[in-house]
């Protein structure tokens, strides 16, 4: 016996619109995409915000906030996933971590340079005259990295 047949975004879409989706690798159930959900705390009913903020006025660039930063208001809507199955992976299966950005030692790109302080990634200036490097965190706080130009 076949398992249940759920249609993923795109099948459900080609039942209801003109508009055809092929159906092939990327657009059905896979592992990982219902993990993704699993691990999604919306799916289980609660609404998140302040996940990203923008790091420029008028420009589309955004920095992720920490998770204990977030604003989280539980049971704003019913949930595809139960609060059972969400604390259970998430707390006892695959607890949640925080991916540390900064690159260290043998993993660093060959051929950039790197903040001392930091270890972030050194861009370079847009400056013809007298180009420099300086931390790409160095414009967002005032720390040390502001004070680097090489």
């Amino acid at each position: 016996m076949k398992g249940l047949e759920i249609f993923t975004p795109a099948g459900y879409s080609n039942t209801n619109r003109q508009r055809k989706y092929v159906i092939d690798e990327k657009t059905v159930w896979t592992s990982p995409k219902v993990l993704k959900i699993i691990r999604d705390q919306r799916y289980a009913g609660d609404m998140i915000s302040n996940v990203r903020v923008r790091t420029k006025i008028a420009k589309q660039e955004s920095e992720r906030v920490n998770r204990d930063e977030w604003i989280i208001v539980k049971g704003t809507h019913e949930g595809i996933v139960s609060k059972e199955i969400y604390w259970k992976v998430n707390n006892d299966i695959m607890p949640l971590t925080e991916k540390e950005t900064i690159l260290l030692g043998d993993f660093r790109r060959k051929g950039f340079y790197y903040c001392a302080d930091c270890g972030r990634l050194l861009r370079r200036s847009h400056t013809t005259i007298n180009p420099y490097y300086e931390c790409s965190r160095s414009r967002y706080t005032e720390d040390k990295c502001s004070e680097i130009k090489v």
